[in-house]
């Protein structure tokens, strides 16, 4: 188990309870599910789109927490709780506001008088909002990887804007997303056992 000392501050606390790429894995594998709500023109997002940020808090509780729990020593209850809960409350609410942008599109986003159809608005804004959530942990945690989701959403939504379907390019940025989420967790996983694991794996 990889020796840190207990007295981490909060921001130093933050950064390792997210370091085992939960995160980046739930918010992969929701925008994946979004983008078929788009490939199919849903009205509105399906229930299995919401159902990965349902899964935040159980991987954080089963897997993350008990094998860091000995390095957040001087961190609340409630302070780890609202590291899952603020999480879950705020891809609740990007999702919502990508479904508004590219689904229900109640501003006619996607005829706006001015833009050919070829040129998509509402998937240009949506991938914009992509990349501004994935600019909060990049700058306030200190997860630099989420600075290669904000260039990709932001790269997902020009070319969604001028060459090809939106739905193409939420797969490709969710895609990004799993896979340094899968590698995160990977490297989380060895470098971070339980007790138990490691008493057999000496054994």
């Amino acid at each position: 188990m990889k020796n840190i000392k207990t007295d981490l501050s909060i921001k130093q606390a933050l950064h390792l309870f997210h370091q085992d790429g939960a995160l980046d894995i739930i918010a992969g594998a929701t925008l994946l599910n979004f983008g078929f709500d788009v490939l199919s023109n849903a009205e509105s997002t399906s229930l299995l789109t919401w159902i990965p940020i349902i899964l935040l808090t159980s991987i954080k509780n089963k897997n993350t927490l008990p094998k860091i729990s000995t390095n957040l020593e001087n961190i609340t209850e409630k302070q780890l709780r609202n590291w899952t809960i603020i999480p879950s409350i705020a891809l609740v609410l990007i999702l919502v506001l990508l479904g508004i942008l590219m689904l229900s599109d109640p501003l006619n986003l996607a005829n706006v008088a001015f833009l050919s159809q070829r040129f998509n608005l509402s998937a240009l804004l949506a991938f914009l909002l992509i990349a501004i959530a994935c600019l909060v942990p990049a700058l306030w945690i200190g997860l630099q990887r989420f600075f290669i989701y904000a260039g990709v959403a932001v790269v997902g939504g020009l070319v969604s804007f001028f060459i090809l379907p939106a739905f193409w390019m939420m797969f490709a940025t969710a895609a990004v997303m799993l896979f340094f989420g899968g590698r995160a967790m990977a490297r989380f996983s060895r470098e971070y056992v339980l007790p138990e694991e490691k008493t057999t794996d000496e054994e």
